[in-house]
């Protein structure tokens, strides 16, 4: 476990090292996701679209890395969207690897005249390799970002 944390930390400082380089011409934000997997988050706003990038450990030991393309929609005039997309997740879970595919949906509140958003999450996951169609699981996660805009 030492080493997952410790991993966590390096990737977590290089993405917040390169991230101030990124922001000067695009939408990026960083942040940390907490519930399963608890790790680093990055996104890279596209307009209305988004990429949402991490790593992190799984409540039961493991190690994941994760990516999602987002669909998001402004709900009314207020600074919150609800999103939906797709993506995958590989790393190792129980001493066996892992590659699955997933589905999110979620929401996000941006603080208005502040550089933060928060959000909360859910992920359906599916193992694509070790147990396909069997192995299926729904993790949540709440998180909060640091806006570069």
């Amino acid at each position: 476990m030492n080493k997952n944390l410790l991993l966590i930390f390096i990737l977590g400082i290089t993405f917040l090292a390169t991230t101030e380089a990124f922001s000067q011409r695009n939408n990026w934000a960083v942040g940390g996701r907490f519930g399963d997997p608890s790790g680093i988050t990055v996104k890279k706003y596209m307009g209305r679209n988004a990429l949402d990038m991490g790593v992190g450990q799984l409540l039961d030991d493991g190690l994941m890395i994760y990516a999602h393309y987002l669909w998001q929609q402004q709900i009314g005039q207020e600074p919150i969207d609800w999103y939906f997309g797709i993506g995958g997740q590989a790393g190792e879970r129980a001493d066996r690897g892992k590659l699955g595919a997933d589905g999110v949906l979620g929401i996000e509140y941006t603080f208005k005249g502040a550089p933060i958003s928060i959000f909360a999450d859910g992920v359906l996951y599916m193992e694509l390799i070790d147990d396909p169609l069997n192995e299926v699981d729904l993790d949540f996660g709440l998180g909060i970002r640091y806006n570069f805009r």
